[in-house]
């Protein structure tokens, strides 16, 4: 999986995106991708698109 993230001093928030591949480097259509903050346990969850791109 290839991510890329963005974060700034003094922002509460950050933006998260990629695209899901499988080991031949093929996009994964439809894949579930989701992150965990560990110091707060929240979970969040997105479903990649018919490409294997995800935000």
């Amino acid at each position: 999986m290839l991510w890329q993230t963005r974060s700034y001093a003094q922002v509460v928030g950050t933006t998260l995106s990629g695209t899901v591949t499988d080991a031949s480097g093929a996009a994964v259509p439809n894949a579930q991708v989701s992150i965990k903050n560990t110091a707060t346990a929240v979970t969040r969850g997105v479903t990649a698109d018919s490409v294997g791109f995800y935000t």
